[in-house]
């Protein structure tokens, strides 16, 4: 399943939802139905939740509505999420449990009051960014204690996609960060990553089918990022310029030591609270090889020339809040639904696993390539 098609089955359970709270009797003044999660996210994959939740003022009663919106629902064969609360419930759910707070960095209107939507959505964002600073330490001790129990997604022969060190659950603990307006990571291979694991979330019948367009798809992911635009000639760049010279005696070039990294990721959160510096924005404050273009060198800059691997190009990074938050928010969601959906799609990768694999499914797979390069070699 393609990115346009997750989108296309968002449209339809988008119109389904509306008719649904307008049927019901639904207003317009003071109750919304709202979408969050993977929904909220317009990224709903094969056999997904919908989730939603009925949201209403204090002191407004949603009568009817809190029973009735549910019944096209459940009648048209979707699976539903639902709940009915008032605004203020939700804010309280939220602050009293951090699994919540991360469950609704993102929410999305789909019928009702539009105002009410935005008005939770920013009390939810502001709830989480006030808090940062005292909750982030409890997001660390959970991440920590599942790395240690699950170890790490690359080096594991059986490895756990969702809770795995590197899996799909830390993309969520990225997006949760970059909500806070703290951090931020380079936009592209964060992108890439959220994309790919969407295709995983779609299930094992689509992997052979999307080899020949991946590379156009992955362009096209890239594209809109400042840090893609690719340029031969060093001069097509502006100078490297800073505001202030590097601290005397510090070897940029050099690999930080394990704990130093880690001092590192905690320190950088706080330098992330301030905006890009105003001279970054239009002149790189260094050049850095791409060897070297480690997160822990790179979050020290809010922008910096990045050469490519192969020395024939390099492109212009500039550290992006907005667009991260953007991200991350998305990432976040996803991984909520990865977990909800894990169970099923393990079984489903597990009987797959033969045609995947399979010589028969590759030949197939490869034959326009193998038939372009037999046809070549018989002129």
């Amino acid at each position: 399943m393609t990115a346009e098609d997750r989108a296309q089955r968002t449209v339809d359970a988008d119109a389904l939802c509306a008719k649904a709270y307008e049927s019901a009797g639904g207003g317009d003044v003071g109750c919304a139905l709202i979408a969050v999660g993977g929904y909220g996210r317009a990224e709903l994959a094969p056999h997904s939740d919908l989730d939603v939740v009925l949201v209403h003022d204090e002191g407004v009663d949603p009568g009817e509505v809190a029973s009735q919106v549910w019944y096209p629902l459940w009648d048209s064969g979707q699976t539903i999420d639902h709940s009915v609360r008032r605004l203020d419930e939700m804010v309280a759910a939220a602050d009293a449990d951090l699994k919540v707070a991360l469950g609704l960095v993102d929410i999305r209107h789909l019928a009702g009051d539009p105002n009410l939507t935005l008005r939770l959505r920013t009390t939810m964002l502001a709830h989480w960014r006030q808090q940062a600073r005292e909750r982030l330490p409890a997001l660390q001790k959970l991440v920590r204690a599942r790395h240690e129990l699950m170890g790490e997604l690359a080096h594991r022969s059986v490895p756990d996609l969702k809770e795995s060190e590197g899996g799909l659950r830390d993309a969520t603990v990225l997006k949760a960060l970059t909500a806070t307006w703290l951090v931020d990571v380079p936009h592209i291979e964060l992108e890439q990553s959220r994309q790919a694991l969407l295709d995983v979330l779609s299930g094992p019948g689509h992997l052979h089918q999307r080899l020949p367009e991946t590379l156009t798809y992955v362009n096209a992911i890239r594209k809109p990022f400042q840090d893609a635009k690719l340029e031969v000639d060093r001069d097509a760049f502006p100078p490297v310029r800073r505001e202030k010279p590097p601290r005397k005696g510090r070897d940029s070039a050099e690999v930080p030591s394990r704990v130093s990294q880690l001092v590192s990721a905690g320190l950088q959160p706080l330098r992330q609270l301030k905006k890009p510096r105003e001279l970054s924005r239009e002149f790189p404050e260094a050049e850095v090889r791409a060897m070297d273009a480690k997160w822990y060198r790179l979050a020290s800059y809010d922008s910096a020339i990045v050469s490519m691997n192969d020395g024939t190009s390099a492109a212009f990074y500039q550290r992006d809040p907005e667009k991260f938050r953007e991200l991350l928010t998305k990432t976040l969601k996803l991984h909520e639904q990865l977990k909800k959906e894990w169970p099923r799609l393990a079984q489903e990768y597990r009987a797959a696993l033969g045609d995947i694999t399979s010589p028969e499914t590759w030949e197939q797979t490869l034959s326009p390539w193998l038939g372009q390069d037999r046809s070549g070699s018989d002129d």
